[in-house]
């Protein structure tokens, strides 16, 4: 049996209490923050998360859509001018949207976070009213016969299974503030 002095049970428990200390210290500061500075904390808010699954499956069917290379935006959605007042009901829905295909979870959800930060970010986001859905188009496998051997072409931007590199992180950004643009543009057009 393993006998422990009085001075290491004291010197653990101040080290417990000291830790105690700083995480009420955080939470008490995150208290006198509000909504719109935790905003900078990188987190989009909950109420603008689309969740109902009939309304993705219409949306995913019936919606405008706009294409790049590795996004599709399916949107159905009108914009909130200046002058009116927007109420903290109407903003849009959003859904970022990851298959599978992509790669792991760590990748996916690396993935997903740039691609909410850059929803998040977007200037125009608080005009938007309805809903929208930001689906990445996974690069795939196509096999190819060449003079007899099996080849493995991959096809699409991301190509390590196991890891998204910044590069292609900044350049699905980017293209998703131009499909955003886009959609943005084309809808107040038709206002």
């Amino acid at each position: 049996m393993l006998s422990v002095g009085p001075s290491f049970v004291s010197q653990f428990q101040r080290k417990n209490e000291d830790l105690i200390q700083r995480a009420d210290d955080f939470r008490s500061d995150l208290a006198g923050i509000s909504s719109l500075e935790q905003a900078k904390f990188g987190s989009m808010p909950r109420s603008l998360s689309l969740k109902n699954r009939e309304r993705i499956r219409i949306l995913f069917r019936s919606a405008k859509r706009r294409s790049g290379r590795t996004l599709t935006v399916f949107y159905r959605i009108c914009i909130n001018s200046g002058a009116e007042e927007v109420s903290e009901n109407s903003p849009a829905k959003w859904l970022v949207a990851i298959p599978k295909r992509t790669g792991n979870a760590v990748k996916r959800n690396k993935i997903r976070r740039a691609l909410r930060e850059t929803i998040r970010l977007w200037p125009n986001r608080a005009q938007v009213e309805g809903e929208v859905i930001v689906r990445f188009n996974a690069p795939f496998k196509k096999k190819q016969k060449n003079s007899g051997k099996q080849k493995q072409v991959v096809i699409g931007q991301v190509t390590n299974k196991n890891s998204v590199d910044k590069e292609s992180l900044h350049g699905f950004q980017l293209e998703l503030l131009g499909l955003l643009e886009e959609m943005y543009s084309s809808v107040a057009k038709n206002k």
